[in-house]
């Protein structure tokens, strides 16, 4: 963990960089709070080095409005939820007939007999504020009238807006792929800047920046789903889970089948930062040193799509070690690090045995349903790796089960030098310096 520490420490100068320019950025959103999330804002980042010895860190930017004269049609009935999960441990239930995961009916149907039924964390905003006013022309991108008489406001038209590709740039960044090159609108940019040179204490650091770019909009605590407040836990102190609830969540646009492009996903990046922001020194490192196991050991690499072969990501990893640190006295992290290390192995082998781990905010939610499954058109290539790899979940037990039983084996000082293929892939679609 020191040594992990000490190489954070190396890169710090560049994320102050990078802070400071969203800082400044900010004054020219005076409509958006614009926030570093992800790895970096979360202060979970640790520093990838390319071959040729220069730093290439991933930064996440979230552009977030307050809700406008908007209502939340959220029906769900928290008798009837099924939370499939043993806190203490956890150990994770698969859900059966007699105790399934239950789904959110979005009750705004006048007629009870036509509800549309939407996956648990997702939501529709229904418009209060009169909309006439609004251009014509532009009323179509942002609203959309169903039959029962009320208005919604569409996700996909609202947050392709935020940010535009015409808007100033944070870092001197481009787009990795322009707009014209792709099919559809993304709901998310993802840029890369040149490589810059910065001094620190006579030693000359090179660094690349990744910049993804996503919008949402500021909602209320989703209280009809969330259980968050009312646990008793270990970790975090009460009035940190209480500015948590109060700040609410965020509303991002998610595909529907059923009612595209008018389905909100519900999000918790703010509240997730509150949470890792508080983490002690040990549980911060202990979190950093997960994230390279799974980077060296369990990712297995990327499609020549760049998506991940597994699906396993830090976002699963994040989940259950919240879990983790929830139940845990804190000071274990620091007394017994290895055997926090092992519990946590632990957890996460429960939870790929039975494809259930439950959201930290909404345990209903059940956020490792998706591993092993493929929506993109893949390759003949990727199609033979699948093929040869029959099964995902038994290459993944067997992997943690060698770690668990020698960890010194896999925590090796290589283990430091890691770098995230999918990141190498991003680079790899454009080719040159920015102009």
């Amino acid at each position: 963990m020191e040594r992990a520490a000490n190489k954070v420490k190396e890169i710090k100068p560049v994320l102050d960089y990078v802070h400071q320019k969203v800082v400044d950025y900010r004054k020219q959103r005076p409509y958006d709070t614009v926030t570093v999330v992800g790895s970096v804002g979360n202060e979970l980042y640790f520093p990838e080095v390319m071959p040729d010895g220069s730093y290439l860190v991933e930064v996440d930017v979230l552009y977030n409005r307050e809700m406008p004269n908007a209502a939340l049609p959220i029906y769900s009935d928290r008798d009837e939820a099924s939370v499939l999960y043993n806190r203490e441990e956890p150990n994770f239930v698969v859900p059966t007939e007699k105790q399934p995961f239950i789904t959110v009916q979005m009750d705004f149907m006048d007629d009870k007999n036509r509800q549309i039924e939407l996956p648990m964390g997702a939501c529709l905003v229904e418009v209060t504020s009169d909309i006439d006013e609004v251009d014509a022309g532009q009323r179509w991108k942002f609203f959309k009238k169903l039959w029962n008489g009320k208005t919604y406001l569409k996700s996909l038209g609202y947050t392709c807006l935020i940010p535009r590709q015409e808007d100033p740039s944070i870092l001197g960044e481009i787009e990795i792929e322009p707009l014209e090159t792709i099919r559809m609108l993304p709901l998310y940019r993802t840029c890369r800047t040149n490589t810059e040179t910065m001094i620190v204490g006579g030693r000359e650091l090179k660094f690349k920046i990744l910049v993804d770019k996503v919008s949402a909009l500021k909602g209320p605590w989703p209280h009809k789903l969330s259980d968050f407040q009312n646990r008793e836990r270990k970790w975090p102190e009460t009035k940190v889970v209480d500015t948590i609830v109060q700040d609410g969540c965020l509303l991002t646009h998610k595909t529907s089948m059923l009612v595209y492009p008018l389905q909100w996903k519900i999000t918790f990046a703010l509240a997730e930062q509150q949470l890792t922001t508080r983490f002690s020194f040990h549980q911060k490192f202990l979190f950093i040193l997960l994230k390279l196991v799974k980077k060296k050991y369990l990712d297995m690499g990327v499609m020549e799509n760049g998506d991940a072969r597994v699906g396993l990501t830090s976002y699963h990893l994040k989940t259950i070690y919240l879990w983790a640190c929830e139940t845990r006295d804190p000071q274990q992290f620091a007394e017994y690090p290895g055997m926090a290390f092992l519990a946590f192995l632990s957890s996460l082998r429960k939870c790929i045995e039975n494809f259930v781990c439950p959201h930290y905010f909404i345990p209903t939610l059940n956020v490792m349903e998706g591993i092993g499954q493929y929506k993109k058109q893949l390759t003949e290539n990727d199609k033979k790796w699948i093929k040869e790899h029959k099964s995902i979940q038994s290459t993944l037990l067997k992997k943690i089960d060698n770690i668990i039983r020698n960890p010194e084996e896999f925590l090796t000082e290589d283990l430091l030098e890691v770098v995230d293929e999918k990141h190498l892939h991003e680079l790899e679609k454009t080719i040159g310096e920015v102009e």
